[in-house]
């Protein structure tokens, strides 16, 4: 649609989309969906976050391309630190709790490692890669 306001042209168009049909790239962890989402034979990263955690919110875009790019090869899901199912789900995965944020969960099998704090995209593809053996 186009309107001319003060002389200056705006184009605009209407989304048809609903807000609660649309489907995060990176889905939300919880009890209900673990079997469902999680696979041992595919290497997982498990983003922990907090809604309020700014860092948490950079990190979101770098983890998007990840699993556009390894998709296939690889399964990340979110889990809010702040969830009541926060402790049952890591208990499930057999990961330590933790204290700071963000903090992703890369598991490769029974292989656990940690990595706090927020990364740039180049840096966690490098992580990725080489922690996965994945190119």
């Amino acid at each position: 649609m186009i309107r001319s306001i003060l002389g200056l042209t705006l184009v605009y168009t209407l989304s048809t989309a609903r807000a609660d049909t649309l489907q995060p790239i990176i889905p939300q962890l919880t009890l209900s969906n673990y079997d469902e989402l999680i696979d041992p034979e595919i290497p997982l990263i498990v983003d922990i976050y907090a809604t309020w955690c700014e860092p948490c919110k950079k990190l979101e875009p770098h983890l998007e391309s990840l699993e556009q790019e390894y998709g296939d090869k690889l399964t990340i899901v979110k889990l809010n630190r702040e969830d009541p199912e926060y402790e049952p789900i890591m208990g499930r995965l057999g990961a330590e709790t933790t204290e700071g944020l963000p903090v992703l969960i890369f598991k490769n099998n029974d292989q656990i490692l940690n990595v706090p704090g927020y990364r740039e995209e180049d840096r966690l593809r490098a992580i990725v890669q080489e922690y996965f053996s994945l190119s």
